[in-house]
């Protein structure tokens, strides 16, 4: 898919500007979460607390990060997730 069908995609089924969830996994080490949250922080620009939870597998390996910052339009969430591709140690991101 390329960006300007994802772009239609999350235009015809989300509101913007407005909350959109991301989820990351990946390996729990060397700051993961922190360095999950950074890169939305560095596209929204805002050095606002990004809501978000996480969980750890029951081994303590890898943990998930749901987050939910405020995004202006699509965009952005594209942005986002290219920055997330870029985080070492993630393994799945959606």
């Amino acid at each position: 898919m390329d960006h300007h069908q994802a772009q239609e995609l999350l235009e015809s089924t989300h509101d913007f500007p407005g909350i959109y969830m991301f989820k990351v996994v990946g390996w729990q080490r060397n700051d993961f979460v922190e360095r999950v949250l950074n890169s939305a922080r560095a596209v929204i620009g805002r050095a606002i607390e990004v809501q978000h939870s996480t969980r750890e597998t029951s081994s303590g390996r890898h943990i998930a990060v749901t987050m939910e910052p405020f995004v202006d339009n699509s965009d952005q969430v594209l942005e986002i997730y290219e920055h997330l591709k870029e985080v070492d140690d993630v393994i799945m991101l959606w």
